[in-house]
């Protein structure tokens, strides 16, 4: 996947950001990362970001603003529960003469929590695993390969609010303590069509 440029810098401590243009298809993005921790479900909320260790890969949630040389701004969220390198920017799908077809994705569901200082009934929503990428997960836009029916962008009026982000399936439980998050993505210039 070559890039054009590229510059990684981190910010406050378990904070993260990472710029660049992919030089296939000329995309501008920047990703916010952010660092979690496991959890179980009856834990109390965590609030702040943990640090890793050298060599450590904790759980990470991650904010991709991308736009094209069109202009078409989009907004993916990723999310991994540790021990995963960072796959980067996954620039779209294209087809092949091996591969005409784009395989449809592998969806997982997840569950997702909003805590705070008031409880919100948890919502299941479908991911896509990534194939670059084995314990990555990507939300899954509103579509043809989709049963979600929000972009994620909708839910972050639930994360102002209730500043814990828990995602969790039979596997795993991790949280997110996202407003330094938030509020970095909302600085982004190339997250300006988005409301976090």
């Amino acid at each position: 996947m070559p890039l054009a440029s590229s510059a990684q810098q981190p910010l406050a401590q378990g904070l993260g950001r990472h710029e660049g243009t992919d030089a296939e298809s000329g995309i501008r993005y920047v990703r916010i990362s952010m660092n979690g921790a496991l959890t179980k479900p009856t834990d109390p909320p965590i609030t702040t970001h943990p640090a890793a260790e050298p060599n450590e890969q904790l759980p990470t949630l991650v904010g991709e603003c991308s736009v094209t040389p069109q202009g078409k701004a989009h907004f993916d969220l990723f999310l991994n529960a540790g021990g995963v390198a960072d796959p980067g920017f996954v620039p779209p799908w294209k087809p092949t003469a091996a591969h005409p077809v784009q395989p449809p994705p592998q969806k997982t569901m997840l569950t997702l929590e909003f805590l705070g200082y008031r409880k919100v009934k948890p919502v299941a929503r479908q991911f896509e695993k990534l194939r670059s990428a084995p314990g990555e997960f990507r939300y899954l836009s509103p579509g043809i390969h989709s049963a979600n029916l929000e972009e994620i962008n909708f839910y972050f009026l639930y994360l102002r609010a209730l500043p814990t982000l828990r995602a969790s399936n039979q596997d795993f439980a991790v949280d997110f303590a996202v407003t330094d998050w938030l509020n970095q993505l909302a600085k982004e210039p190339l997250c300006g069509n988005f409301h976090f």
